[in-house]
């Protein structure tokens, strides 16, 4: 299956079933123009992660427009940072402001990828005890910056994580 991008108003007139400037499509239409092969909506859908479309349709949107520019070779990791590094910074910085500092170290080894429960974790980001960490975890969910998943927390918005990375790692 191969992925497809419209640009609304562009050329022939989309079906109205397609609110959005930007649709994603599956297969080939004469509506779009093919962008790559199954791979690039395969790399969208994998970055934005498993929480939201809304991560889905926005970074498609950006990938495509980085993509047609023929701005960069890796085309969804630059657009992830055009999102998370440009667009939505000063929304992620007003976030990070407010958190309490144990919230960020969750934040941190989260985006690190370490457990939020070792020992030897809490001591590096400089938590003291499991119970703050659990507390600074609960709070996280409750304002929707991280999920529960199977195998433990991750973060609700791939840009915020990508901010995190770049900016308190």
């Amino acid at each position: 299956m191969l992925l497809t991008l419209r640009k609304s108003g562009e050329g022939a007139k989309p079906p109205p079933r397609h609110p959005s400037r930007y649709s994603i499509l599956s297969g080939t239409d004469r509506w779009g123009a093919q962008l790559s092969d199954a791979t690039f909506g395969a790399a969208v859908v994998a970055a934005a992660g498993p929480c939201t479309g809304d991560n889905i349709v926005r970074l498609a949107k950006v990938a495509f427009d980085i993509a047609a520019a023929g701005k960069a070779k890796e085309v969804v990791a630059t657009a992830i940072d055009a999102i998370a590094l440009g667009e939505l910074k000063a929304e992620f910085n007003a976030r990070w402001i407010d958190l309490s500092v144990p919230q960020r170290s969750v934040l941190q080894m989260v985006a690190a990828g370490k457990p939020t429960t070792a020992a030897d974790t809490l001591r590096e980001y400089g938590i003291r005890t499991p119970s703050t960490a659990q507390s600074a975890v609960a709070r996280l969910i409750d304002r929707q910056i991280l999920v529960r998943t199977a195998t433990g927390v991750i973060f609700d918005n791939p840009f915020f994580k990508r901010w995190v990375i770049f900016h308190a790692i």
